[in-house]
């Protein structure tokens, strides 16, 4: 998603940048974001920041990329249902920031640019449903979930919902939203006791 630089990137000065873009969503919003903002409270160039992002989407999106990623990975309890639980919490409270709102709202807005659908695809999706597939695979051979499952059909069971709530209906995501969702679906899955 970002340019080739000429030069490659001191790790100070992104970190410095990108912590300045998280502070800057925090306390004005993605509409009043500018690059030369970013530039003033990271003490960097603009030149620099354009020489690595294109745009303060592709900011935002490297953002949510290095700091948030890393809390919605799964937690291995060695049970299914608490496994898809923590992290059902996790991407919750990642959707519930101010970097995680932004990026929703930078995928609803940018919905004819393909590049940015893609990226969040490529860095955010693809991965986590590959994990989760893991996760399903481990109940299996638990003996929790039955093994004639789709997993591609009890994943969108189980994200669907979460991910019409905060990119359509602007809904909350609650505990008892996510308890809810997840006794419905492990119940429709579980092997029979």
């Amino acid at each position: 998603m970002s340019k080739s630089p000429g030069r490659p990137r001191s790790k100070k000065s992104k970190q410095a940048i990108i912590e300045a873009t998280i502070s800057l969503l925090e306390s004005s919003g993605y509409h009043s974001l500018t690059m030369e903002a970013i530039a003033n409270q990271a003490g960097a160039g603009k030149a620099t920041i354009y020489r690595w992002w294109v745009n303060k989407a592709e900011l935002v999106m490297e953002a949510f990329k290095e700091y948030m990623e890393p809390q919605v990975q799964f937690e291995d309890t060695n049970h299914i249902r608490e496994d898809f639980r923590r992290q059902l919490y996790n991407l919750k409270n990642v959707f519930d920031t101010a970097l995680g709102r932004t990026v929703i709202e930078i995928i609803v807005d940018n919905g004819t640019d393909p590049k940015i659908s893609e990226s969040f695809s490529e860095f955010h999706l693809q991965p986590r449903r590959k994990e989760a597939k893991r996760i399903l695979d481990k109940g299996i051979k638990r003996g929790e979930i039955k093994e004639s499952i789709d997993k591609d059909i009890v994943l969108d069971m189980l994200y669907a919902p979460v991910y019409f709530r905060i990119l359509i209906s602007k809904q909350v995501i609650d505990a008892v939203f996510i308890d809810t969702l997840l006794d419905s679906v492990m119940n429709a899955i579980k092997v029979p006791s």
